[in-house]
């Protein structure tokens, strides 16, 4: 699903500035004057934040982009995995396969990305090349299979 624009650059610079952690209002909605000075964004249900922006909400992470960049990148990936950490380093523009590449591994979260556990208890490791599975071998403890993933990681300089 496609983001709705953001404001111009312009509009968003007038509303809002950037101290490289936080989004701080400058100039709220006249009924909410109250908040000039203050941080904007509330946390999303996803762990975002939001702010409402001329009746319309927006992720605090695009709107930061917008204003330091000027544009608008298909994604935005938090280094990190933080999804309310806005600084500025913590922010990279990104694509689906990307970030999904950054995504935690839900399935093992106490194992690294690319290596799983199998029936027998030992450890297969994978890799993705062009968008194929590529399969880099079974071992004995995780230590080889995460030195696998990470050689090929290298290889294709990811």
């Amino acid at each position: 699903m496609k983001a709705k624009p953001l404001p111009s650059r312009k509009v968003l610079s007038q509303m809002f500035l950037y101290d490289g952690k936080n989004l701080i209002w400058k100039n709220p909605p006249k009924n909410h004057s109250c908040l000039t000075g203050k941080p904007a964004g509330s946390p999303h249900a996803k762990g975002y934040l939001t702010v409402g922006i001329f009746g319309s909400l927006y992720l605090v992470h695009r709107v930061i982009f917008k204003m330091k960049i000027g544009r608008e990148p298909p994604q935005i990936d938090h280094r990190n995995r933080t999804k309310n950490d806005n600084t500025w380093a913590n922010l990279l523009p990104s694509t689906n396969a990307r970030n999904a590449r950054n995504r935690a591994n839900t399935r093992y979260a106490n194992l690294p990305r690319g290596v799983g556990l199998i029936p027998s208890g030992r450890y297969r490791a994978i890799g993705c090349d062009g968008g194929k599975l590529v399969h880099l071998g079974v071992f004995a403890n995780k230590a080889k299979a995460a030195k696998a993933v990470r050689s090929f990681v290298e290889q294709k300089q990811w």
